[in-house]
Order: C-alpha cells, then sequence, then structure tokens
C-alpha cells in the first residue's frame, strides 16, 4: 500500500495536473504571457497572493508550486508594478523553495513567514514579512508601532536560532507523515493527500459523516482535529489534522477507527 495517493505533478506547461486528467494548456505564448496578461489587466491599486507551498490550512493536494513558475509571476508582476505578496507560512518544511533572496531586487514583491507552523509557537502569533522596497513604503503607512510583543519577539529570535531544532524537525517530521498517511489508508473511508508540511488535508468518504460530525466526536475523545469547511473549494467532508509524535499517532487512529465504524 502507498503512503498517499499519487501527487500532483506540475508539468511544463506549469499548471498542476493528476495523474488521470491531462493539463489544461496554457493560451499561446506560455505561463510567461498570460501571468502578464493578468498582472497588466490590474488596476495599480490592486495586488495578486500566492501561495507557495499550496495549502489548505498547510496540508497540500499536490506537490508545491516550482520555484520557476512562482520566479516568473514575481517578473511579471514587477513589469506591471503590481505588488505581488506571496504567503510562505509553511516554507520551512521544504528547502530551498523561499522567494525571500529575491526580495531586494524587487520591489513590488513581498514575502510572508510565520514562526507559529514549523517553530511550534502557535499562542504568540508572531511572524515577519520580507518587503521590495516600493511596496514597504506602502505598507509603512499602515503598520501599528507595536506590532509584536516583547515576548513574541524574544521566542521569535531564539527560534530562528535554533539550527538543531530545525534540523531534527526536517528529519522526523517527513517519517512521522508517512506512517500517519499509513495508518490513515489503513482505516477506510478516508483520502488522505499529499502533504509536504505537517499536517495531512484527509477526505471523509464514508457516506452520512461529515468533517464537522467527527471533528466534534474526537474532540469528545480529547483530541482536536480541523474541519475544512471553512477552506475555500474543499466543502463539508475534509479535514486537517496536524502530524503528531508516533505515540500519539496510535491513539489518533484508534478513535479515528471507532468514529468511522458503520
Amino acid at each position: 500500500m502507498t503512503p498517499c495517493r499519487p501527487a500532483t505533478s506540475w508539468p511544463a506547461t506549469g499548471r498542476p495536473s493528476s495523474s488521470t486528467s491531462s493539463p489544461a494548456p496554457w493560451p499561446r505564448g506560455g505561463p510567461s504571457s498570460s501571468i502578464r496578461r493578468s498582472a497588466s489587466t490590474r488596476p495599480r491599486s490592486s495586488r495578486l497572493g500566492a501561495r507557495s507551498s499550496g495549502s489548505s490550512g498547510g496540508a497540500t493536494r499536490g506537490a508545491p508550486a516550482p520555484p520557476e513558475l512562482l520566479e516568473e509571476l514575481a517578473t511579471a508582476c514587477a513589469e506591471a508594478r503590481v505588488p505581488l505578496v506571496v504567503d510562505e507560512a509553511f516554507i520551512d518544511f521544504v528547502e530551498g523553495r523561499s522567494l525571500k533572496s529575491t526580495v531586494p531586487r524587487r520591489p513590488w514583491l513581498g514575502v510572508l513567514r510565520s514562526l507559529t507552523k514549523f517553530f511550534a509557537l502557535p499562542g504568540l502569533r508572531v511572524g515577519y514579512a520580507l518587503l521590495g522596497e516600493r511596496l514597504r513604503e506602502r505598507v509603512e503607512g499602515w503598520r501599528e508601532p507595536w506590532s509584536v510583543s516583547a515576548l513574541a519577539e524574544a521566542a521569535g529570535i531564539a527560534a530562528l536560532a535554533d539550527r538543531a531544532y530545525r534540523a531534527q524537525t526536517l528529519r522526523v517530521v517527513p517519517a512521522w507523515r508517512a506512517a500517519l498517511c499509513v495508518g490513515l489508508e489503513r482505516l477506510g473511508g478516508l483520502r488522505v493527500y499529499p502533504s509536504v508540511t505537517n499536517y495531512l488535508l484527509v477526505g471523509i468518504e464514508r457516506p452520512g459523516l461529515t468533517a464537522a460530525a467527527l471533528a466534534a466526536a474526537l474532540l469528545r475523545d480529547g483530541i482536536a482535529i480541523r474541519s475544512g469547511a471553512s477552506f475555500p473549494g474543499l466543502g463539508p467532508n475534509h479535514v486537517r489534522i496536524a502530524v503528531p509524535r508516533p505515540e500519539d499517532q496510535q491513539v489518533l487512529l484508534a478513535a479515528l477507527a471507532h468514529r468511522l465504524e458503520p
């Protein structure tokens, strides 16, 4: 049994496709002309947004967007002088995919980074933004004087300096995630989507069981999962499950097996 169903691929067209369908072709001129046309037709006051690791609360339906596609988008927006804001909240789980090094040469590019995901600091709500010169000029007028508390700032600095934690997380999370994929698939009645983060997007295929009902039932067992009903495009039959430690996975899988019984 495979640990997860095959991931979505990004073919030469630049668009994702599944193993069972062919990608729709880009308009004549390829992705470059399509991106430029989209950016150039927007009002100067508008902006474009992108998620570099494609997430529904962190769980991907496929592979992350290729760096070259995001680079092309950033270039097109720069030429059209349209601000581009890239959400890299989960990018720490995918090495070598960040656009942060390109910010100094792209005045309209913004890269948002979060410390609450990879570094497990959700209660502090701390993150940072890397902004190109022109975008920074706009944002400075809106920024609150004290946007981060002293405690959050200290925790964030300490987290970024902890290289041992980063190395350990990148080593253990993929193995834990693969094991959880296998366990969930074996239960039956669930579809597990591939992920590159510490969350899994799971579709509920058992008739009559909704994400809200499953989340409520597991909460009574002392286990919290997230209903995906509020995630755009998912509907009432998807949940987001964090990847726990191996010993906690057995507790989670046992509770799910009980709740998935006909």
